[in-house]
């Protein structure tokens, strides 16, 4: 295993991991093996085409594309001249894109050739990509991509060499939802990212040579940027992408052994369940699964675990917790510490308390707002004011999430805060109604939101998905559904309403979209 230096530039830590791994492969992008050498040549070149096109040290570059191997190029290439990467979402809308595109006072634009045609009477330098310029001259006839407008010039640059050595200063900028549910610009540095992926060791021991992680979550997200991409490569691994995930191709690509770790967030691992070919002997090669992001259901982790059984695996799937402010990943179980229903312990270099509202630290065992310091905790937000607290002489950042510790140091995931309803003045946490319902057999999601109320102020309206092989009535899965949420949560908590529907609807990275259930 590579080691990783905290105090250099994401560049820096790719270069010592190309020294290891240099005969290896990198990326795998639709079967196409991309070794170490043409990796680095690449990025060299994308450096050194940035900067002919006027790009400084500080500058910020916006990079609308999925996980093609264009994009992990232009992630370290940014990062070698010491400029600022900012990934959006390939398909975000124009309005959006533009208004944090102005924010971070951004003046280049990377993005797919569909897109070109939206943003090329901005101000900005603009080039398009196409997915399969990468892919074998065969493959690229058969992708019927359509054709470039500006295509970007960078693969026949002379690659650059030097590099522009960065730690502490910002190094990428990540769309946030904010702890307080307000949309920020978190402001991540070199440092933070890097001392996130020294934790390899703790996540995973010493996992065998030249393996590699399915990158399916993209590096618009934290966990794909982070984890998914630099943690892989800087180990010296390789990086499996996937732009779109697809769960027949996702099982190809384990059948020709081209990933051993596993991340994603819950609905993810809940596709691949439903694959078929996602059985067998090919599951002996994976060695760890992470799950985070959003609630994982209590039956997830035990169907994924009996899969493996069933295949004769060693893998296990471990759920953790992050916050983008945190670079993603804060507090994971592991194969060595866990501990059921808990999203872990906080990693080594990082540290949290539980306190009340007044900021006051909290008994062991009893609930409130969790703040999360340490070596991966972010630089601060763009266009905002100072985010963080000062306890016990050490800096925190709020999270905005209700927990409760046991007395091994296991975090136990309460709520949002801010999705926490008062019924008759009575707090009430829908996460708990959730993960009741979702005990049972008969019910495949579900998901619950605050309602008005003319007797209580506010009541609870929950949301099922039925299994699909549920035979009973509506009627009859609701008495069984309210009996279980009876015996387990306060009266307070009981539902108004439930609602059955077919199926839950889900933000762009897969996350149940509370925003459209009313």
């Amino acid at each position: 295993m590579v080691k990783i230096v905290p105090q250099e530039s994401l560049y820096e830590a790719l270069l010592r991991a190309f020294k290891v791994a240099q005969k290896n492969v990198a990326l795998y992008y639709f079967n196409e093996k991309i070794r170490w050498d043409r990796f680095i040549y690449r990025v060299n070149q994308f450096a050194s085409g940035l900067k002919k096109d006027g790009v400084k040290p500080g500058d910020v570059v916006t990079v609308l594309l999925p996980n093609i191997p264009e994009a992990i190029y232009l992630m370290y290439a940014v990062s070698q001249i010491g400029a600022i990467l900012n990934p959006l979402h390939p398909l975000l809308p124009k309005a959006e894109a533009l208004r944090t595109i102005s924010k971070t006072k951004s003046k280049y634009l990377f993005c797919l050739q569909i897109r070109y045609n939206e943003f090329k009477d901005e101000n900005l330098k603009i080039y398009d990509i196409s997915p399969a310029h990468e892919l074998p001259k065969i493959k690229q006839l058969f992708a019927k991509q359509e054709k470039c407008h500006h295509e970007c010039p960078y693969y026949n640059e002379d690659p650059l060499i030097e590099f522009v050595h960065m730690d502490k200063e910002d190094a990428v900028y990540l769309n946030s939802g904010g702890t307080s549910g307000v949309p920020k610009i978190v402001r991540l540095s070199s440092f933070a990212i890097n001392s996130l992926c020294v934790n390899a060791p703790y996540l995973v021991g010493e996992v065998k040579d030249n393996s590699g992680i399915l990158c399916v979550m993209p590096i618009f997200h934290g966990f794909g940027l982070a984890v998914g991409i630099h943690l892989s490569l800087s180990l010296g691994y390789h990086a499996a992408l996937m732009p779109k995930f697809n769960r027949k191709s996702a099982v190809k690509m384990l059948k020709h052994k081209q990933y051993s770790i596993l991340l994603g967030i819950p609905i993810f691992y809940e596709k691949m369940l439903r694959c078929k070919g996602f059985a067998g002997k090919k599951l002996r090669q994976l060695d760890f699964a992470f799950v985070g992001g959003d609630f994982a259901l209590p039956k997830l982790n035990e169907k994924f675990n009996q899969r493996m059984k069933e295949a004769g695996s060693s893998c296990r799937l471990y759920e953790g917790y992050g916050l983008t402010e945190t670079v993603s990943l804060f507090g994971v179980n592991t194969k060595n510490e866990y501990r059921n229903g808990s999203v872990g312990k906080p990693m080594p270099n990082v540290y949290a308390k539980v306190v009340d509202e007044n900021h006051k630290e909290v008994p062991i065992g009893e609930k409130g707002e969790l703040i999360c310091g340490g070596d991966t905790l972010m630089n601060g937000y763009l266009e905002h004011d100072n985010p963080f607290i000062e306890v016990d002489g050490k800096k925190y950042v709020l999270t905005g999430d209700n927990v409760h510790v046991d007395n091994e140091g296991y975090i136990y995931f309460n709520q949002r805060i801010k999705r926490i309803i008062k019924v008759s003045g009575v707090p009430v946490f829908p996460h708990e109604v959730e993960y009741c319902a979702s005990t049972l057999d008969i019910v495949y999601e579900a998901a619950a939101i605050g309602v008005n109320d003319s007797r209580f102020g506010s009541a609870l309206k929950l949301y099922i998905v039925l299994n699909k092989h549920y035979n009973g009535t509506k009627e009859e899965a609701e008495k069984v559904i309210r009996e279980e949420i009876k015996k387990s949560v306060s009266e307070y908590a009981n539902p108004k309403e439930i609602v059955f529907i077919k199926a839950l609807p889900h933000t762009e990275v897969g996350k149940v979209d509370l925003k459209q259930l009313n």
